[in-house]
């Protein structure tokens, strides 16, 4: 469950069996909360925005994303059950990218967790990297496939196959076992925005 209140404060519920009893809270002043059993605790601080916090289907752990100047942007993979915050990426200081300029999400959980995906690029480069969803180990990154920006990524339900779509005009198929590209590229005369596997 998600919803934003005037883009300065994110709300999501941690998965819980038998309530709702845990809120994690992002703010535009950088901040990262866990709000359990009537007490806060701060998971987090940085410099910039927090644009983004997608929580893990099945386990206790986040993804963030901090955005600075709409410009570049820091990627953490949070465990809530060893009290452990990693940044697992940095965008380049002097690269523009269009990861927070996107109106779509910019990372994502596979549906059971396995996989999460942080997808973007800029005018010439399209960029994403494929991590372990339980322990945030880099498994795929690529940024020479795509020749635009990665305006979505989206893997398959049962998680062996991913999907990219880019404003160079083509949607791409991933075989998340053997991390390599798969079938035909899918070309278009514009832009592609977003594509959807059937469920």
């Amino acid at each position: 469950m998600e919803f934003a209140i005037h883009n300065y404060l994110r709300l999501l519920f941690l998965p819980n069996p038998n309530d709702l009893n845990d809120l994690v809270a992002g703010t535009s002043r950088g901040e990262v909360f866990l709000y359990s059993n009537n007490e806060r605790r701060k998971i987090l601080q940085t410099e910039g925005d927090i644009w983004e916090v997608k929580i893990h289907p099945k386990d206790r752990i986040l993804a963030i994303v901090e955005v600075r100047d709409k410009a570049t942007y820091k990627f953490y993979h949070a465990d809530l059950n060893k009290n452990e915050t990693n940044l697992l990426f940095s965008s380049p200081e002097q690269e523009q990218r269009f990861f927070s300029q996107c109106r779509f999400s910019q990372c994502r959980f596979s549906t059971n967790g396995e996989y999460l995906v942080l997808h973007g690029g800029n005018n010439e480069i399209g960029s994403f990297i494929i991590y372990d969803g339980n322990n945030g180990k880099e498994l795929l990154k690529d940024e020479t496939t795509h020749t635009g920006a990665i305006f979505h990524a989206v893997i398959s339900p049962d998680e062996t196959m991913m999907a990219t779509v880019s404003r160079d005009g083509t949607l791409r198929f991933w075989n998340l076992e053997t991390m390599g590209t798969y079938g035909k590229v899918m070309s278009h005369e514009v832009e592609a925005w977003k594509g959807v596997f059937s469920p």
